[in-house]
């Protein structure tokens, strides 16, 4: 009738207390229902970058066949390579997130957005562009799997189903702001 729970130990007083190996989770506690909405909402902001870059890159197609003296197949390619980082991105963001940590993987992958954002921004040649914006798809292909996986284990207490539910209702609206 009173067998101890598994994972637990007791002292002498009573008093229940995990084992000093045991993982560390996150418990919300009654006043933490904003903080888990304004980490989760942070986290979705990888979606909506996603979305953004696919919308404004199409209208920028003319201009940077323009300004790098690139044919078509070119600049599609200079257009596309995004994608391919994307696939590399979206592949090992898990291996790297069960290594480093969720949120450090994700600290990492903000670097590289700015990194690449910024880079892009600043390419003097079709090439570095090109770089720019794998390193680029990179950041938005892990924070495609990164995002969703972080906010349900942050919203788990509250709602795990539907938080991840914000990062890819981001990534719509993210395509539809540029338009």
């Amino acid at each position: 009738m009173h067998e101890p729970v598994r994972g637990t130990q007791a002292d002498r007083t009573g008093r229940v207390s995990r084992p000093t190996g045991a993982p560390a989770t996150f418990h919300a506690a009654p006043g933490s229902h904003a903080y888990v909405i304004a980490l989760c909402s942070v986290a979705a902001i990888g979606g909506f970058l996603f979305g953004f870059d696919s919308g404004v890159i199409n209208g920028a197609v003319d201009a940077l066949a323009h300004a790098f003296g690139t044919r078509a197949a070119a600049t599609g390619f200079a257009v596309a390579s995004v994608l391919l980082g994307c696939a590399v991105g979206a592949f090992g963001a898990g291996t790297l997130a069960d290594r480093l940590g969720r949120r450090p993987t994700m600290l990492l992958n903000a670097v590289l957005f700015l990194a690449g954002a910024v880079v892009t921004g600043g390419a003097g040649s079709a090439g570095l562009f090109i770089a720019a914006r794998i390193a680029g798809g990179l950041a938005i292909g892990a924070a495609s799997v990164l995002a969703p996986m972080y906010i349900s284990e942050v919203a788990r207490p509250m709602c795990a189903a539907d938080w991840p539910r914000c990062s890819r209702w981001q990534l719509c609206w993210g395509c539809s702001v540029p338009s």
